[in-house]
Order: C-alpha cells, then structure tokens, then sequence
C-alpha cells in the first residue's frame, strides 16, 4: 500500500510539472508575440529562436528537477530500509547480550545468600533501567 501512496504522490508531482509548463509555455507564447511587437528591428525568427531557447532551457530544467526527486525518493526508500534492518540486528543483539548477563547472574547468584541476591537483583534491576533511557 505504500508503493501506491508514493506512486499517487509522484503522479500529482507530474500532474503539477505539466500544468506549470502549459502555464508558462502560453506566458511565453505571450512574451514572443510581445517581443516582435516591442522589438521590429529584430526578426520574428530572432525573437522566436530566444524565447524558443528559454523555453527548452525550463522544459530541460524541470525534467532534471523531477529526475532529481525521483532520485532521492528512490534514495530515502533504501536508507529507511537499512535503517530498518540495522535496528532489527541491534534489537536482536542486545537482546542475546542481556540472554547472557541474565545466564551469568544465574550461575553467579546462587552462590549468594538471600540477602545478597536482593541487593545485587536491585543494583542490576537499575542499571538495566537507566541502560534502556540511554
């Protein structure tokens, strides 16, 4: 279900991108018409040819910005997958390095008295706790 939220998300992305080039293809449009107007001792083939330029040069441009975006989706999707995967493993080792601390007291506490145990499972109980706020 998250491809397909991402998929709609780069849609609308596009959606945007060819809404923004009619927009400014009919600016453009505009501005040539205005500039043979404006400018008669040029040609109508020079001032074509700028606005022509300008506007494969934004058309250009927003491909590249797209691609770019594209790539850091793309970018993002595998860092949280690792950052996944490294959390699990830590998960997983921490938990097989408490599975020996707790294998260790049990060897080492029933050499204890009774009240020895109590203060030695109080001392470990704490250190845990302000272990896992860490």
């Amino acid at each position: 279900m998250k491809n397909k939220t991402e998929w709609w998300k780069a849609k609308a992305g596009v959606g945007k991108d060819v809404w923004s080039m009619v927009v400014w293809f009919t600016i453009g449009w505009g501005a040539v018409t205005l500039g043979e107007w404006m400018f008669p001792g040029f040609g109508v083939g020079q001032v074509q040819a700028f606005f022509v330029g300008a506007g494969a040069m934004f058309v250009a441009l927003t491909a590249l910005g797209a691609w770019k975006r594209n790539q850091i989706i793309v970018q993002n999707a595998l860092a949280k997958a690792q950052w996944d995967k490294d959390r699990e493993a830590d998960i997983e080792q921490q938990a097989q390095i408490d599975q020996e601390i707790i294998n260790k007291l049990k060897n080492d506490h029933s050499t204890l008295s009774g009240k020895e145990q109590d203060k030695r499972l109080q001392a470990l109980e704490a250190a845990l706790k302000h272990l896992r706020k860490q």
